[in-house]
């Protein structure tokens, strides 16, 4: 499992400057679908799973912060996350809205 998943860090969009509208909705977008991140213990190799809600309530930028826990997402949230904001921009997925938790081809939503 450590092998396969992804830094919570490199996982966010760039936080360059400003915080970033895509930013915002890839964190909005965890946030709302209950995205569980893996916490590990540099130090003692810990592992645990914590709701991104529960740390990111405790310090919004916790990802950033130096420490002995590092943040990392499973691939298969990661690419969830991904589409849902491929499709939020494309106007495709609106969150609240009734969605299933799968996004459509554009071609599909505009046929139908």
């Amino acid at each position: 499992m450590v092998e396969n998943i992804v830094p919570l860090r490199e996982a966010l969009p760039s936080q360059a400057g400003a915080v970033s509208t895509e930013l915002k909705e890839f964190v909005d977008i965890i946030l709302r679908e209950d995205v569980p991140i893996i916490c590990i213990n540099k130090d003692t190799g810990k592992k645990r799973s914590m709701p991104f809600k529960a740390l990111y309530d405790n310090n919004s930028r916790f990802w950033l912060q130096s420490g002995a826990w590092e943040y990392f997402l499973a691939p298969e949230d990661l690419a969830n996350i991904r589409e849902k904001l491929a499709a939020s921009k494309a106007g495709i997925w609106k969150p609240g809205a009734g969605n299933t938790g799968t996004v459509e081809p554009k071609a599909a939503v505009e046929a139908g």
